[in-house]
């Protein structure tokens, strides 16, 4: 019995053995097999087709079947080519720039420098870490080297991994700018094979940089070059058909960038945005955007980074880039719609000077009809029509905001009818004091919740006027509020709600109450994730604090506690960019927090030196800096030269004078803590002399009758 189960064990033992062994030789096949298998798949690569210098306009030639193409059938968008300046660029900051992953400005021999916010070799550098090849074919040659394509491709020690950027890929050609064109042949075999090692190719197809450079340095249109430029166009259509027809373009990123502009455009108000597409066989068809930018259509050159890691299978999160991702917004019209993007962008930064210089006309006349005679003794004109001017000023930014949002891609006619709004509501509110006052509380009231509720909202429609407008060629700001339109909505919200305390007789805890609910939306409404920066947020915040402190009956409001409330409103600010910092992807404050931690004290003093350059520069340039020097000296004289009639006007309108304080201290505020706060504090500044010139006008009059 025991011998018999014994002999029967054995017997199970060997058995179970073989199945044992088969087991693992069978697993050891199929591992083998999945090893060769992966082994076998084609991994991710990313190709950057260089076409430099070119515009929309070039690639609506019917003579560019692959560039239509992958348009049809990619991302397609503009892509803001901005280094540092807001002025001036060249060729090497704005290929540095994309290499680095932050916008620099640089003079071609500083390029191996140390920066104090990042180095050169971002994307190299990236690369490197996660064993990923990087290679870069093409020469655009003049008539000294052009090499700066290998400003992307190399890491922070100068290093490029392999390919060709020799004189062997021209070939001779008279007709071309310094005897030479694309060798596309060369070009080709070598993008080929360095592909077949690469995990990142760059692609400088030299031509249409090299007639774009012609054309720069005569300094006008040249006889010829368009036909060049065309030519050399079609020549890199050709050669991207070639490219993909021989590629797995199922396991490939295609991006074509463009990193400076075409001379021409510059004159054309376009300063900074190029054409970039991203195409992938079987991916999404659209328009282009990024966290950078949030904006439908537009990127940045620092995307262009992250975007890349991104196509090579990574996380780009996980390297540091300021950048962020290029995604897809659905859009099988994409060309269309970036193209209508473009001339609305035009239409509204040659809009927004009509609308600055009629606002600053109507705040000049408004001043002079209502002040000049009080302060001088001089009698211009009747008082209704100081109050019309009066109602106008506070009238134009309500219908700046109100009828483009109503009338799209019009804006001449936009224009008109903003003008034409304004003076029939100034005639029509200016029949007597109470009419006057409360049009331009609700006028207030209307422009505060536009741009209250259109940013919590994350309205586009805001941006889509020319006051709120932010300068997308500038680059400085893509979405959010710029400072124009900071100061108008701080002033409007807190003449607006003040006003209406005035008028309805409620108690003093419910004032507060309701304050503090209107306070946290426009402050929520200035935080980072909302599109303001640092100023705008301490601005706001010291703008609600001031507000619940006259309504608590701390009236005048003392210097001291406006010093301490600046103070800890600073520090919250500090700690909520900390905070943001924390998230996957940080605003800018969050990102700035990130720099200034890793950096240190210096890049401390950089950021200050760059604000305080602007800053200086807004001091000096009119017409705001004359306008907001105008309003102070106002302020000043009145309450020197006539303390009785404001005392009077106190005594009538205890809540609403109350409003002239916390648009004063928060003026300065604003004015003290934003690079352009000439042109915040000036415009909110507005929403105090008006008001409170047009109660001092019927004041002094009744006075004298």
């Amino acid at each position: 019995m025991c011998f018999g189960n014994g002999k029967h064990n054995k017997g199970i033992s060997f058995q179970s053995g073989l199945f044992a062994l088969m087991l693992i030789l069978w697993t050891v096949v199929c591992l083998s097999g999945s090893a060769a298998a992966a082994a076998e798949s084609p991994e991710h690569k990313v190709i950057v087709f260089i076409v430099d210098n070119i515009t929309l306009a070039d690639l609506q030639s019917n003579q560019l079947p692959v560039f239509k193409e992958i348009i049809n059938s990619g991302g397609f968008g503009l892509m803001n080519i901005r280094t540092k300046p807001l002025l001036s660029t060249n060729r090497t900051s704005a290929y540095l720039t994309v290499g680095m992953g932050a916008q620099v400005q640089v003079r071609d021999e500083d390029v191996g420098k140390e920066y104090p916010n990042n180095s050169p070799g971002k994307i190299g550098d990236a690369a490197r870490r996660y064993g990923k090849k990087i290679s870069l074919v093409g020469n655009a040659d003049t008539d000294r080297p052009q090499r700066e394509a290998a400003l992307m491709a190399m890491d922070s020690r100068g290093n490029l991994g392999m390919g060709n950027t020799g004189r062997d890929l021209l070939v001779p050609d008279t007709r071309f700018p310094w005897g030479y064109r694309t060798n596309t042949v060369k070009l080709l075999a070598d993008s080929l094979s360095a592909l077949k090692m690469a995990d990142i190719l760059f692609i400088d197809f030299g031509d249409t940089a090299r007639v774009g450079e012609a054309e720069r340095r005569a300094k006008q249109a040249v006889p010829g070059l368009a036909q060049l430029r065309a030519e050399a166009m079609k020549n890199a259509d050709n050669f991207l058909g070639e490219l993909l027809g021989r590629t797995d373009s199922q396991n490939v990123v295609l991006m074509i960038i463009s990193p400076t502009s075409f001379t021409r455009e510059i004159s054309h108000v376009n300063r900074n945005l190029t054409p970039i597409i991203i195409y992938e066989k079987g991916g999404p068809v659209g328009v282009l955007t990024s966290n950078t930018t949030r904006r439908t259509g537009l990127v940045s050159n620092i995307d262009i980074g992250p975007t890349i890691i991104a196509g090579t299978g990574l996380k780009p999160g996980a390297v540091g880039f300021l950048g962020e991702q290029i995604t897809v917004i659905p859009d099988k019209n994409n060309f269309q719609t970036v193209v209508r993007n473009l001339s609305g962008y035009i239409n509204l930064k040659k809009s927004r000077y009509a609308i600055h210089s009629m606002y600053v006309f109507l705040l000049i006349t408004a001043l002079t009809v209502i002040y000049l005679p009080r302060l001088k003794g001089v009698r211009l004109i009747n008082e209704r029509a100081g109050r019309a001017f009066g109602v106008m000023v506070l009238a134009l930014p309500a219908f700046t905001f109100f009828v483009p949002a109503v009338i799209r891609d019009h804006y001449y006619v936009s224009l008109v009818l903003i003008g034409t709004g304004t003076v029939l509501t100034g005639i029509l509110l200016s029949g007597d004091l109470h009419r006057a006052l409360a049009g331009m509380a609700w006028l207030s009231l209307a422009t505060s919740f536009y741009i209250i509720g259109g940013l919590l909202a994350h309205s586009i429609s805001m941006l889509s006027t020319p006051l709120g407008f932010n300068d997308i060629f500038a680059g400085g700001r893509y979405y959010g509020i710029n400072n124009d339109c900071m100061g108008i909505m701080l002033g409007s919200t807190i003449f607006a709600m003040f006003y209406f305390f005035e008028e309805f007789k409620l108690s003093r805890h419910f004032k507060i109450a309701l304050a503090a609910v209107v306070m946290s939306l426009m402050v929520l409404s200035q935080t980072p994730g909302y599109g303001a920066k640092v100023g705008g947020t301490i601005a706001a915040m010291t703008v609600g604090v001031a507000a619940i402190m006259v309504l608590s009956n701390e009236h005048p409001l003392k210097k001291k506690n406006i010093i301490v409330t600046i103070i800890i409103v600073f520090m919250i600010e500090i700690l909520i960019a900390y905070l943001d910092n924390g998230y996957g992807q940080p605003t800018h404050a969050g990102k700035t927090i990130r720099v200034l931690i890793s950096q240190g004290p210096g890049k401390i003093f950089e950021v200050l030196q760059q604000k305080l350059g602007l800053f200086g520069i807004m001091l000096v340039l009119p017409p705001w800096n004359i306008l907001l020097g105008a309003e102070v000296y106002i302020i000043y004289a009145v309450q020197k030269r006539f303390n009785r009639v404001l005392k009077e006007i106190r005594r009538k309108f205890t809540v609403l004078s109350g409003s002239f304080e916390v648009i004063l201290y928060g003026g300065l505020v604003a004015f003290g803590f934003n690079d352009t706060g000439v042109i915040a504090t000036a415009l909110m500044f507005t929403y105090l002399t008006i008001p409170a010139g047009v109660l001092m006008l019927n004041q002094v009059n009744t006075d004298q009758g």
